[in-house]
């Protein structure tokens, strides 16, 4: 009995290790948690499970304790078939919102070949170089006609924003894509295409 108590214990507290989250961010009036429905600023235990009601609901969380914010969305949450939000997060890459860095350009190409959701922009922190001469830009296909986009960079970093859906200098609805990403250096004359395939999904704002 004692033996089984002490193991008791010992789960609860492994547990009790994890910081809270807290809800930044939602597109729906509220979230399903442990049979409750939360809305932003609520907090809950890494070991809670979620409902979600639609492939493109989507919450952003923060770890009470670091700081560190993460997006879930809901189409991929229900893949992995993950019992509760801890275990998601602890085997599923990508799920910073702050960034993702790579030094060289196989890291940057590895990082870049996959699915990348986000609501407002997506920010790719690298150890580029970037100025007027030496910058990253992308291009994609619409409608059979290839795209080129410049896109803002800054001290090594690029981002991807709703801005990209503008062509000839008008907005077009945002749709899955996949992109093309090339770092360019004047200097040399040199273009270099780092991944064909980086694929992109812009999760709504706001669900009816």
């Amino acid at each position: 009995m004692t033996r089984i108590l002490f193991l008791i214990t010992g789960i609860f507290i492994s547990l009790s290790t994890y910081a809270d989250y807290r809800i930044v961010f939602l597109n729906t009036p509220t979230i399903k948690i442990n049979g409750k429905a939360l809305k932003v600023n609520d907090v809950f235990h890494p070991s809670a499970s979620v409902e979600w009601t639609s492939p493109k609901q989507a919450m952003k969380i923060v770890d009470t304790a670091s700081g560190e914010q993460r997006l879930l969305i809901a189409s991929q949450y229900q893949k992995s078939k993950t019992k509760n939000i801890q275990s998601y997060i602890s085997g599923v890459r990508h799920l910073s919102s702050r960034g993702i860095g790579a030094s060289n350009t196989a890291a940057l190409r590895a990082t870049l070949s996959d699915h990348f959701f986000f609501i407002d922009s997506l920010k790719i922190e690298t150890d580029f170089p970037t100025d007027n001469h030496r910058f990253f830009y992308i291009s994609y296909t619409y409608n059979g006609k290839e795209i080129n986009k410049m896109i803002p960079n800054d001290n090594g970093s690029f981002t991807i924003s709703q801005d990209i859906f503008t062509i000839d200098g008008k907005p077009v609805p945002p749709f899955d894509t996949t992109l093309s990403v090339f770092y360019i250096d004047k200097t040399t004359g040199k273009v270099t295409l780092i991944t064909e395939d980086m694929a992109i999904t812009l999760i709504p704002d706001h669900l009816e």
